[in-house]
């Protein structure tokens, strides 16, 4: 029989999302930071990291994600799925310089292999 409060991969869900979370999170061989992340991200459904992105690389971001917006290339939610005044982009990764490489950032994907337990 499995032992749900010890087995990352005993239900069918991320062992983030189980409701042996607190249980599981005790067993977990990980660093006292990983762990307490993943309480937040349990407990919030986020959490903040810091990538230590310097200033030049942000505001090259910055610029690029407004020079496809300016252009038209920047591919937005209807308004239907914006919860503001402007819409979300979305797939910028596809088209826009930083956006794939900003989200596949090595500290990013660490993380959310040790949430989900795969790579």
């Amino acid at each position: 029989m499995k032992d749900f409060k010890k087995d990352l991969d005993g239900l069918n869900m991320p062992w983030v999302d189980s409701p042996f979370f607190y249980d599981l999170i005790e067993n977990v061989d990980a660093t006292q930071a990983y762990k307490e992340l993943a309480v937040t991200f349990h407990e919030k459904g986020y959490c903040i990291i810091d990538l230590e992105l310097s200033d030049n690389y942000i505001e090259e971001l910055i610029g690029n994600l407004n020079t496809s917006i300016e252009n038209g290339h920047a591919k937005k939610n209807t308004s239907f799925f914006s919860y503001n005044d402007g819409a979300r982009v979305v797939d910028g990764g596809s088209h826009i310089k930083g956006i794939a490489e900003l989200a596949t950032h090595d500290k990013i994907m660490s993380l959310l292999n040790f949430f989900y337990n795969k790579d």
